[in-house]
């Protein structure tokens, strides 16, 4: 067995550089974490810096060759928009690598990005992006930088982390942190603020102490953690009632 992990993430970017470089590093440390505490391989693939971009990603999907009995993950994070006319409810994700290419002619979207990781076979899928779904000409809100919340360090269970990842079925999750019409918010503290509560949540059904852990209440967790912190955030000025950010991230699983 062997868990595949595709880390891509807008490092670069002036506005939102710092919180995408905290999400990818977040993300490998924890999913690394992860298969070696299962006793299973892992392989890392990062997409930063001067790599990024969308002949990058496209290279990586289709050289991607798990078997039947591996994971792979894929965590995107950066600047994401919709297409009205598209009809399609998760982000296009924004993958020029200089400024001035048009985000018409360097994006996937991450429907499509899901529909080609799930049909690679692998027996558990799990496909994420931090970014906004909404007008491309905007951008992530920048929220105030504000104190983590710490894991509780008590321990993981081998059995929930197995119920949750190694499941005999095979299961494909697609998550993203905004829906239709809505910006994502982060700041340089937490990273995305759904990335972050996405791993609390994870971890917390990992517990020792957890009974029943089950996946479904990782994405509720994400789910409503993410939507508090989102609407102490404004995403414009004046500061008031009004400009409070709305973010409600979505997802679906499939499995067989």
């Amino acid at each position: 067995m062997k868990m595949h992990i595709i880390a891509i993430a807008n490092t670069e970017d002036d506005d939102i550089g710092v919180s995408c470089l905290k999400d990818q590093t977040r993300n490998i440390k924890t999913f690394s974490y992860l298969a070696e505490y299962l006793g299973i391989r892992s392989e890392v693939i990062k997409i930063d810096g001067s790599a990024f971009g969308k002949a990058t990603l496209e290279n990586v999907l289709k050289t991607l060759r798990p078997s039947s009995q591996d994971i792979v993950i894929f965590c995107y994070s950066g600047h994401g928009f919709m297409i009205p006319a598209q009809n399609k409810k998760y982000p296009n994700i924004d993958l020029r690598s200089q400024p001035s290419q048009s985000y018409l002619d360097y994006y996937m979207n991450m429907e499509d990005i899901y529909a080609t990781i799930a049909g690679k076979g692998a027996r558990m899928n799990l496909v994420i992006s931090d970014c906004c779904n909404n007008d491309p000409t905007s951008s992530n809100t920048i929220g105030a930088d504000i104190a983590q919340t710490r894991s509780s360090g008590l321990g993981w269970s081998m059995d929930n982390c197995r119920k949750l990842f190694m499941d005999p079925k095979k299961k494909s999750i697609l998550m993203s942190s905004a829906d239709l019409g809505e910006k994502a918010s982060c700041n340089t503290t937490l990273g995305g603020f759904f990335s972050y509560y996405f791993k609390v949540a994870m971890e917390n059904q990992f517990s020792q102490f957890k009974a029943n852990a089950n996946r479904e209440d990782v994405l509720e967790d994400t789910r409503k953690q993410t939507i508090i912190e989102a609407e102490a955030t404004y995403c414009g000025k004046p500061q008031i009632p009004a400009n409070v950010c709305k973010q409600h991230p979505i997802f679906k699983v499939n499995g067989e």
